[in-house]
This record gives C-alpha cells, sequence and structure tokens, in this order.
C-alpha cells in the first residue's frame, strides 16, 4: 500500500513522519485531508491541529502560527 512522507519544517528544527495513511491539516479555508495520490497542491494553512494517521493510530500535532504547505508525489511538506 502506497503511503505518504509528512515532513514539519520549523524555525527550530523538523519533524519527518514516515509511512502515513492520511494527514488532516487546517487551512485558511477549512480542513483538508491529504491521502496517497493526493494531486500536487500548494495551500496556506492556519493555525489548529493536524491529524497525521498511520496504521489504524492517530496524532495530533498543534500548529500556533499559519504556514504554507506543498504537496507532491506522496510527499507534504509543511513550512511554519
Amino acid at each position: 500500500m502506497t503511503t505518504i512522507t509528512f515532513i514539519v519544517r520549523q524555525s527550530n528544527g523538523s519533524r519527518e513522519f514516515s509511512d502515513v495513511d492520511s494527514v488532516n491539516v487546517p487551512t485558511s479555508q477549512g480542513f483538508i485531508q491529504i491521502l496517497p495520490g493526493h494531486a500536487p497542491l500548494i495551500a496556506e494553512t492556519a493555525p489548529g491541529t493536524c491529524v497525521i494517521s498511520s496504521r489504524n493510530e492517530s496524532q495530533s500535532l498543534p500548529l500556533s502560527s499559519a504556514g504554507l504547505m506543498r504537496v507532491k508525489e506522496n510527499k507534504i511538506i509543511l513550512v511554519l
């Protein structure tokens, strides 16, 4: 099964989540769910809680500031 790599870059470092099944991200227009095979996308994110799901487990990642997200070829890069 295809999975996603999710990378969060901040001024104090980066975090990488591998083998992710889906990511729910707050954007300036509402929540968006990214699944494997998602079309290329660039979106402005909003403060809120990002939910990362993999292997029937979910974890929450609080986003304290707005940022920019890029989705391309089963990789998500979020710059805060």
